[in-house]
């Protein structure tokens, strides 16, 4: 990509290597860097009282960039992890491990488990494979997975939910009906869709909601 001497746009998740100006002087990323990120799911993390969660994270640039981020804001937060399973991005390398992978995660003391990788990858794989294996278990990432939360999901006995992150924007005139009519749910039946709300002492109003930096 260096070689290219035309602009070039990349969509995807932040590249710390694709900022070096001097390597990629034509390269321009559309998705801001997650600096926020681990700042924002600790805080999460905290406002509940989780601290002590499990870590999945692809074995990459972008994940181990995250899992330094998210280490720095836990030693100061005092949160725990349970385990970190660094994910392999190859096939080969992930099925020779795979036995060490479910265990860590699948049979984990933990309830909370943070996941973070690339969308359509092994790490995406696994944890749609795990969530239907692991009992009450909550989920954390990021909202690219586009992990949509359904009522078959909260019901069901082997599945406590899944909370996306996404980096906040200015707002988008209707979006929040089609993302209400997207995800099937509204402010009236949202207690009847998540009971797990009620041991949160969660409120359904857009005042108990906070804005921390792009998150």
């Amino acid at each position: 990509m260096e070689l290219c001497l035309f602009p070039r746009i990349s969509y995807g998740l932040f590249h710390s290597i694709f900022s070096d100006n001097e390597q990629f002087p034509y390269l321009y990323q559309m998705t801001p860097k997650d600096t926020s990120l681990a700042l924002a799911m600790v805080s999460f993390l905290l406002y509940f009282n989780w601290n002590w969660v499990g870590l999945v994270i692809s074995d990459d640039n972008q994940g181990n960039q995250f899992l330094s981020d998210l280490k720095n804001q836990s030693k100061i937060k005092e949160i725990c992890f349970a385990f970190v399973s660094m994910l392999a991005i190859d096939e080969i390398s992930f099925y020779h491990k795979m036995e060490m992978y479910y265990k860590q995660t699948v049979m984990s003391s933990t309830n909370v488990i943070i996941i973070y990788g690339k969308t359509y990858s092994i790490t995406e794989l696994s944890f749609r494979i795990w969530d239907s294996l692991v009992k009450q278990r909550i989920w954390i990432s990021t909202k690219q997975w586009n992990l949509p939360t359904s009522k078959k999901d909260l019901t069901h006995d082997t599945f406590y939910g899944t909370f996306t992150f996404q980096h906040h924007h200015g707002k988008i005139s209707s979006f929040k009906n089609f993302v209400q009519a997207w995800y099937q749910l509204s402010s009236t039946d949202l207690y009847l869709v998540m009971p797990e709300w009620k041991y949160f002492k969660y409120e359904g109003s857009a005042s108990n909601c906070k804005i921390l930096r792009n998150y």
